[in-house]
């Protein structure tokens, strides 16, 4: 049901200097920024320093970075639940150019991935990062060298209907939805920049997207029916929308503005450009008359939406 290739390569532990260099970067920064009484900040270098060193030194300390391949067939499946659960670095989810497969991965990590794929006719999958790996990334020895970049590169089925359910990593993220058979789409935003291209379906679909750490930027096909549930994180939320979409935005602003095009009419809420806590419906022309609508709840975070 599932294949696994690895390539495994050492990752090089003589990264002293440089490490130094950046700790006491990242802490004079942090004094500069914040206003920190230096005095009392110093012995923090001097603890980082050690703790490296003492990683360094261990042979157990540094872990061994993988490649590795998952895949599933898609062996009768007529409708799926997939949980991809991102970690960190760089993350591609996209649909897969044949049918023969349900999911297929091309991953860079350390530590161990749980793959799982069960069921027959309505397949069940689950990838992530195994729990017990996460405190490899706090070992200073696996910040640097290994097998480069940590990659994970996603495909999915195109026609077989799926629930999917995406939480986001730490690093940068571009998910390429569009083609999916997706009837219901859960979205965790990480850590980090994530682009979404949404799925485009004319049936429509409900969304619930959670905004992480980050810019998030998401883009809705022209022509697709969707109820968009949508929860602000800390940064800026960015929604582009082909100009003939037919939209009904309800926002509850929290710390920050909502921005939206001159196509949209405001029928309730202040009208003023910019103050805390900005709320409102608005409302394109002829949107109850519309073949398809894009109906948005948002409820702000620390940030800024962006609507155009």
């Amino acid at each position: 049901m599932s294949e696994e290739k690895r390539k495994n390569t050492t990752i090089s532990n003589d990264k002293l200097g440089p490490t130094i260099l950046i700790t006491v970067g990242i802490l004079f920064l942090l004094v500069n920024m914040l206003d920190i009484n230096f005095g009392r900040l110093w012995p923090l270098i001097l603890v980082a320093i050690g703790v490296y060193m003492i990683f360094a030194r261990n042979q157990q300390g540094a872990t061994t970075g993988k490649t590795g391949h998952f895949s599933a067939p898609v062996d009768g499946a007529v409708s799926a639940d997939v949980e991809l659960n991102l970690s960190v670095g760089e993350a591609w989810v996209e649909p897969l150019s044949g049918d023969r497969d349900l999911i297929d991965a091309e991953l860079t990590y350390l530590g161990d991935i749980d793959f799982d794929v069960s069921g027959t006719e309505h397949k069940t999958v689950r990838l992530r990062q195994t729990a017990d790996t996460t405190w490899q990334w706090i070992n200073p020895a696996n910040w640097f060298g290994g097998v480069g970049r940590y990659e994970w590169r996603i495909g999915l089925n195109r026609a077989v209907p799926m629930r999917l359910n995406i939480h986001g990593g730490m690093g940068q993220s571009d998910l390429n939805l569009r083609d999916l058979n997706v009837t219901d789409l859960r979205l965790h935003g990480g850590a980090g920049k994530m682009t979404v291209t949404l799925p485009a379906s004319s049936a429509g679909y409900d969304a619930r997207i959670e905004a992480g750490v980050g810019e998030m930027s998401l883009e809705i096909p022209a022509r697709t029916s969707l109820n968009l549930e949508l929860r602000g994180g800390v940064g800026q939320v960015n929604i582009r929308t082909d100009p003939g979409t037919a939209i009904h935005l309800n926002a509850r602003g929290g710390i920050g503005d909502v921005s939206v095009p001159p196509r949209l009419k405001q029928i309730s809420g202040s009208d003023k450009e910019f103050e805390l806590g900005k709320r409102g419906i608005w409302e394109s022309e002829g949107f109850e008359a519309a073949e398809h609508r894009v109906v948005i709840d948002y409820e702000g975070g620390v940030g800024q939406l962006r609507l155009r």
